[in-house]
């Protein structure tokens, strides 16, 4: 794999949101902290400030799914827990899987969130809520991926952060360097039966 053609292939990239508006077997009844808009803005700020500074690792990144950066060159075999690629992570780069995000993002906020996976996440039974009443920090989860919802631009259009695989940088076979954390269209996730809207 080429570092020229990644380098060349990636550019720091901003995210200025102008909106109106471990693991763990504990659930949403043991949550006594109820998020403000303060700690709501925390936790987008965070995720926003990796944007364009991180790469994916996959479900099989250990450690490094929560954002740490390795000294050297780093991979992360996600055949091991049912994904079909290699990542890469490189010096210099946050390492982030979508749940490590989010567990980040509300560690940064100070909201009590022990859940390192979706599959812990949905079986915390944090509160449903319907798409009608989604707000800015909602969690759209299923099984297998979790983003955070960022609420709508002035066009209407929905926005959600996220950590996956979805702008692949450089690959060759099965190994693969994709940028981590990214600002997307969440209509796809607010269209889709298979999400749910859930509050912490």
């Amino acid at each position: 794999m080429k570092r020229s053609g990644f380098a060349r292939g990636i550019a720091a990239f901003a995210i200025v949101v102008g909106l109106a508006f471990a693991p763990s077997t504990a659930h949403a009844s043991d949550v006594t902290t109820s998020m403000t808009s303060a700690q709501i803005e925390a936790a987008i700020a965070y995720g926003q400030s990796k944007v364009g500074k991180s790469l994916y690792t996959g479900c099989w990144g250990g450690d490094y799914r929560f954002g740490a950066s390795p000294t050297t060159e780093m991979h992360f075999d996600g055949r091991n827990c049912g994904q079909s690629y290699i990542y890469v992570l490189r010096p210099g780069w946050y390492g982030f899987d979508c749940s490590g995000l989010i567990y980040k993002m509300f560690e940064a906020a100070g909201v009590y969130f022990p859940w390192t996976s979706t599959a812990q996440m949905i079986n915390a039974n944090l509160p449903s809520v319907s798409r009608a009443n989604i707000r800015r920090g909602d969690l759209l989860l299923k099984s297998g991926h979790v983003a955070m919802y960022l609420g709508k631009t002035s066009d209407g259009v929905p926005w959600a952060l996220e950590a996956a695989p979805k702008q692949i940088l450089e690959q060759s076979g099965i190994w693969r360097v994709a940028k981590g954390v990214q600002a997307v269209d969440a209509r796809p996730y607010l269209n889709s039966s298979s999400y749910t809207v859930r509050r912490v």
